[in-house]
């Protein structure tokens, strides 16, 4: 598993664990505890996860660049065309 592998599982960990603390904090000790602070604690994690899949695929095609292109390079770009986009769905819900 490389580095970007681990931090993206250990990111999606995380935001589960704000999600549990989202869907089962019902009286916060603290304003930091609140159910928007956590939201957007857990946004911020699948966010930061997603960012480390585009990074470990930007990655792939330039490993891959310096070889011919082939139909993988065309999935890698749909790949990373398909994760942008999810991106920019999630961004405008953190404002």
């Amino acid at each position: 598993m490389s580095g970007l592998e681990a931090s993206a599982t250990e990111f999606r960990l995380s935001a589960g664990v704000f999600r549990f603390l989202r869907d089962n904090f019902q009286h916060a000790p603290s304003v930091d505890m609140q159910s928007p602070v956590v939201g957007l604690l857990l946004k911020l994690m699948q966010c930061q996860a997603r960012e480390c899949v585009v990074q470990q695929t930007l990655m792939k095609m330039d490993n891959r660049r310096q070889s011919t292109p082939g139909d993988d390079d065309v999935m890698r770009c749909v790949e990373l065309a398909q994760e942008c986009s999810t991106v920019c769905n999630v961004r405008p819900t953190l404002t």
